[in-house]
């Protein structure tokens, strides 16, 4: 199956699913129980900014984050299609791979 690029809306220095996200996220659903993926691998990724001070006990660095984010996308795919965790990967690029600038919001 090739792969398939979505761009959830995370909250800044948040690796929590709204509920757009999880709108789009069933979307993809649909479309993957056709085919039925006995493995699914979800990248995470994070702008540039450091982590507030506030928030560096949960998350303390970009990858931190960006692998949360994986694991909360992949985790709610995976429940979605009973997909056992050995059947999920998960893998965080942090800053270093970005989808996009921090030119803008």
């Amino acid at each position: 199956m090739p792969d398939i690029v979505l761009h959830p809306r995370f909250s800044s220095g948040s690796a929590e699913l709204t509920g757009k996200d999880k709108q789009e996220l069933d979307l993809l659903l649909a479309r993957l129980k056709k085919v039925r993926p006995e493995h699914i691998s979800v990248t995470g990724h994070t702008d540039s900014r450091p982590i507030s001070s506030r928030l560096q006990e949960r998350y303390p660095d970009n990858h931190a984050l960006s692998y949360e984010r994986a694991a909360a996308v992949g985790a709610y795919l995976a429940e979605g299609l009973g997909l056992a965790p050995d059947q999920v990967t998960y893998e965080g690029k942090g800053p270093d791979e970005p989808v996009a600038t921090n030119a803008t919001e």
